[in-house]
């Protein structure tokens, strides 16, 4: 259960941040570029999903 909602909650993050965010957006025609974006940020988003 712990697993899901963590899994559920990364995701959302991942969402959020990822494809909502400016600096996302203005990437989202560098296809590449944008999932190295998402990997480098997964420490971040693993701190924002823990801490909320």
């Amino acid at each position: 259960m712990l697993r899901y909602q963590f899994s559920f909650c990364f995701f959302r993050c991942l969402i959020y941040n990822c494809f909502f965010s400016q600096m996302c957006t203005l990437a989202l025609s560098f296809f590449f570029f944008l999932i190295e974006f998402c990997v480098v940020n997964l420490v971040l988003l693993y701190l924002i999903c823990y801490v909320l």
